[in-house]
C-alpha cells in the first residue's frame, strides 16, 4: 500500500462524511466522544496530508513541527482516552463498566504523561519509505508502551457492542501489522489503518444498533 498526501487527505475526507452522518444517529451526550471517533481521526489525518505537502515541496521547519506534534498529540494524549472513554459511557453491564472504568483512569495518566513528554520534546517528521516517521528524541520506557496498548485496544475489545469489538480487533490487527512491517512508521501507518476502519462506528448507530444487533 503506498501512501501519500492523496491517500491521507482521501482517508480524511471520507471518514469526515462518515463522522458527519454518524453525528446524526446521536441519542445522548453520553454517545457523542464514540460518534465523534471519525471526525477526530479525518482532522488527524488531514495534518498528516497536510505534512507531506510540506515536506514533498520544502515547507518551513517551523510549520512541519507543529503539525507534526499535533499529529502525536492525536495519537499519544487523545486516542488514549477517546478510545477508553467511548466504549465506557455506552456500556450498560457493570462488571464490563468496572474494567473500562479501571482503562480509564489508565489512559488518563498515560495521556497526561505523553503530554509532558510532548511539551518538553516536541516531534519532527521526515518521510521513510511511503510513510512518515516521527521522532521527537525520546526513547519510550517498555511500560508507557505497553500501557499504550492496554489503553487503546483493550476497551474496544472488552465493550459488549459488537461494532467496538469489531473495532477493536481490527485496531490490534493493524497494531501488529505496523510492528512487524512498519515499525519505523508505526504511529502513521496504524492511526491510518484506524482512521480507515472507524467507519465500523457508524455500523454501531446505524446498523447494528437500528437492527438490535449492537450487543
Amino acid at each position: 500500500m503506498c501512501f501519500s498526501a492523496t491517500a491521507s487527505f482521501a482517508v480524511a475526507a471520507g471518514t469526515g462524511v462518515v463522522g458527519t452522518f454518524t453525528l446524526a444517529h446521536v441519542r445522548s451526550a453520553r454517545e457523542l466522544p464514540l460518534a465523534i471517533v471519525p471526525l477526530v481521526f479525518a482532522v488527524q489525518q488531514a495534518v498528516e496530508g497536510l505534512l507531506w505537502l510540506l515536506l514533498e515541496g520544502g515547507g518551513r521547519d517551523a510549520l512541519v513541527g507543529f503539525a507534526a506534534t499535533t499529529f502525536a498529540v492525536f495519537a499519544l494524549v487523545v486516542w488514549p482516552v477517546l478510545a477508553s472513554l467511548a466504549p465506557l459511557l455506552i456500556e450498560a453491564r457493570p462488571g464490563r463498566v468496572r474494567v473500562l472504568s479501571i482503562l480509564f483512569a489508565l489512559s488518563l495518566g498515560l495521556s497526561g504523561y505523553f503530554l509532558v513528554v510532548i511539551i518538553g520534546h516536541p516531534y519532527g517528521v521526515a518521510i521513510a519509505g511511503h510513510s512518515l516517521q516521527y521522532d521527537n528524541g525520546v526513547v519510550y520506557p517498555g511500560l508507557p508502551r505497553l500501557a499504550y496498548v492496554l489503553a487503546t485496544c483493550a476497551p474496544l475489545l472488552v465493550s459488549s457492542h459488537r461494532a467496538m469489538r469489531l473495532l477493536g480487533v481490527t485496531v490490534s490487527v493493524g497494531l501488529a501489522v505496523s510492528l512487524a512491517v512498519y515499525y519505523d512508521a508505526l504511529f502513521s501507518v496504524w492511526c491510518f489503518f484506524a482512521a480507515a476502519s472507524s467507519v465500523l462506528v457508524y455500523a454501531h448507530f446505524a446498523v447494528f444498533r437500528a437492527r438490535g444487533l449492537a450487543a
